[in-house]
């Protein structure tokens, strides 16, 4: 059995003086299967917009960001443990 990715985004440089982004839209609820390249939130930085997609097949198994939170570099914003989904 293995343990769950932690998916972590780090801001992008430059988007503002403090790397701090808002979750505009959240795509995702807790113990939701995902698929690779599915959209997962919108965040947003002045007049930027960064959309975070699935980097693998699996389950959403902790949810530790909502929308219109503020954060910053290196916030852990959920967990997927990574499993096959059948087409």
């Amino acid at each position: 059995m293995s343990s769950p990715n932690i998916i972590t985004f780090k801001c992008p440089p430059g988007m503002n003086a403090d790397d701090s982004v808002t979750v505009d839209k959240l795509t995702i609820t807790l113990n939701q299967k995902v698929k690779k390249g599915q959209l997962l939130a919108i965040l947003s930085s002045g007049n930027y917009e960064v959309e975070i997609t699935a980097e693998s097949d699996g389950i959403i198994t902790e949810l530790l960001i909502e929308e219109d939170q503020i954060l910053h570099r290196n916030d852990i914003m959920w967990k997927i443990k990574t499993i096959n989904i059948a087409n």
